[in-house]
């Protein structure tokens, strides 16, 4: 299950990195201590499809690939993981990664990232979730499971935060 996405890129977004090695392919002058930092530290070009339900909420933000060609991505219909990184994690944290987005209509925008600028590359196409099938109990209304969600997602980030703080001061 989930929605897949097919783009086409004329060429790869390249780095400083990518446009360095190939300018040494006729010119071998060396560039610098200080361009080879700034390449070092440049967060790379990213592929983004983001993607937004009906009322312009972004739900969630996949990562493409950057190859010239024919490019997939999927999206595995779900809501980002909010338990937000930590450090010396023993794997029993709480994570949201799993919660599943409501029927409805959603947006995909094909964008690129480089060097903190985002362009778009491919105006909003839209889709339909639909569900597969009827269970044996009545469904509650679409609005309510949001709401529960809402709900479900603020209580976990506050209950996160509350064992972070309780672990710093116990640490204490």
């Amino acid at each position: 299950f989930g929605a897949r996405f097919t783009y086409y890129m004329a060429n790869k977004v390249e780095s400083l990195k990518d446009k360095r090695k190939e300018r040494e392919k006729t010119n071998t002058n060396f560039p610098g201590w200080d361009a080879l930092e700034t390449e070092k530290n440049q967060d790379g070009p990213a592929i983004l499809l983001i993607i937004k339900d009906d009322k312009g909420n972004i739900v969630n933000t996949v990562r493409g690939t950057n190859r010239k060609g024919f490019n997939r991505v999927n999206w595995r219909l779900n809501y980002p993981n909010k338990g937000g990184e930590r450090l010396n994690q023993r794997g029993d944290g709480i994570g949201t990664g799993n919660i599943m987005v409501t029927p409805g209509n959603y947006t995909a925008t094909l964008v690129k990232r480089v060097d903190g600028v985002t362009t778009v590359l491919q105006e909003p196409k839209a889709f339909k979730v639909v569900p597969m099938y009827d269970g044996a109990l009545p469904r509650k209304s679409y609005d309510d499971m949001n709401s529960f969600r809402d709900e479900v997602l603020t209580f976990q980030q506050d209950l996160l935060a509350t064992n972070l703080m309780m672990d710093n001061q116990m640490q204490k």
